[in-house]
């Protein structure tokens, strides 16, 4: 299929730059810390890995049916699960922690028998690796011993959370920074919203330079964050605020409808990962399900740009596995 053909050409583009990204590379309790930033091969390698476990897994499945080794592929599934969850860039956080929820999810659907191992080999690599990510790299420390001391104040903690989670103080700021907006400055929140939601293909070959245009214009994001006076933090634009920067008064029509099509999202992403037989496209549908579960503690540009530098890749390879090219195994 000429969807494998897709994969080796993900495969070629990460083995010729590999002087790029590798330095870039973080694998949990082995290698981190690494100030490298790269977009496109990023993306590659998180397919690349995906990838792997879907085909470990798909092996598992077919050797349990048949009865034969099927030991072993278990065994390499649950090492390809936990190689996807330990290799990460930057401090990705929310990308590791959808990644541990689709892979636990999609072992539970296929091999609810073995939930016991699946738990005993997951979960407490997971919970070392949610902690250290999402705990103690938001707050710009190392050591969690931090919490204890003096260095932080129950005040200082739970205004951090409240900005990463979109709490009432964040939504209530984002509603702040949309008034007294120009058009001009809202048409052109809409457009770098999505041109940064499509940041990865505008690092394709060709299509690289073209959003250019729009490199000094200020994203919703950006608004809000001026409106913060910070730019170095966690805090994330409400859902719903980014529509009343984009859009004005517009914006109370257009966040409930908005609302109403990512609920629809959720269910139908949901249903077709429980009863998907396509063991590359349920995986897809759990992480979808689940990113966009979350959608109220992200906005617009993060849900684009989340779905546009992975899955995205992902279904350009299922759409290449339609094409036959002889004799061909599919995952799809």
């Amino acid at each position: 299929h000429l969807g494998w053909l897709i994969i080796g050409g993900y495969a070629f583009v990460l083995l010729v730059r590999a002087n790029i990204w590798l330095p870039a590379l973080n694998i949990y309790g082995l290698k981190e810390d690494a100030d490298a930033v790269v977009i496109l091969e990023n993306t590659l390698f998180s397919c690349l890995k995906t990838i792997l476990f879907i085909y470990c897994l798909y092996r598992a499945v077919y050797a349990y049916r048949n009865k034969s080794n099927f030991g072993i592929w278990m065994l390499l599934t649950l090492i390809s699960a936990v190689f996807s969850i330990l290799t990460y860039f930057g401090d990705n956080r929310s990308f590791t922690v959808e990644t541990i929820v689709a892979i636990v999810a999609i072992l539970l659907i296929w091999f609810p028998k073995y939930k016991g191992i699946i738990f005993a080999v997951i979960i407490p690599v997971s919970i070392m690796m949610v902690l250290t990510m999402i705990v103690t790299k938001q707050f710009g420390v190392e050591d969690i011993a931090f919490y204890t001391g003096e260095g932080a104040s129950i005040q200082y903690i739970s205004n951090q959370l409240e900005e990463y989670t979109n709490g009432p103080w964040c939504i209530a700021q984002s509603y702040k920074s949309s008034v007294g907006l120009t058009a001009e400055q809202s048409f052109q929140a809409v457009v770098k919203d999505i041109t940064d939601g499509l940041i990865v293909i505008f690092e394709l070959p060709g299509l690289k330079g073209i959003n250019e245009f729009a490199s000094t214009w200020m994203s919703s994001s950006d608004i809000m964050k001026m409106s913060f006076q910070s730019f170095d933090r966690g805090q994330m634009l409400s859902f719903s605020g980014g529509y009343y920067i984009c859009f004005g008064n517009l914006g109370w029509i257009i966040f409930p409808i908005a609302t109403i099509i990512c609920s629809m999202l959720i269910t139908w992403f949901s249903v077709h990962g429980s009863y998907e037989k396509s063991l590359l496209k349920q995986y897809m549908y759990l992480w979808s399900a689940f990113l966009f579960g979350l959608m109220h503690c992200y906005c617009t540009q993060t849900l684009i740009y989340c779905m546009a530098k992975y899955v995205l890749f992902l279904w350009i390879i299922i759409i290449g596995n339609k094409f036959r090219i002889g004799r061909a195994s599919s995952l799809t």
